[in-house]
């Protein structure tokens, strides 16, 4: 079975709720390859896309800052785990 491109792409990012702090929905930095991505619930598409960067071949994860919740990439493969803070936080704490 296909994968969705957007999956494992690096260009997808999360939507905080402001209010919830949890991710309603994902965005894609240059727009998705289709008006139908921004609805899809299928397991696979035949779709492909010009900007697609594969987040696992970046060496991209994911990390949520410690103060706001709002998600952050980590990139490399063998950091630390730790503390992780946005800017603004970062700037609070100081």
């Amino acid at each position: 079975m296909k994968k969705c491109i957007c999956d494992q792409c690096a260009n997808l990012k999360p939507v905080i709720d402001d209010e919830s702090g949890k991710v309603e929905q994902y965005e894609c930095e240059f727009d998705f390859p289709s008006e139908d991505c921004l609805e899809c619930e299928q397991d696979g598409c035949d779709y492909t896309c010009d900007n697609y960067t594969n987040r696992e071949e970046e060496n991209i994860s994911l990390v949520k800052c410690q103060g706001c919740g709002k998600e952050l990439k980590k990139y490399g493969k063998n950091q630390e785990e730790g503390v992780v803070f946005c800017m603004e936080c970062f700037l609070k704490n100081k």
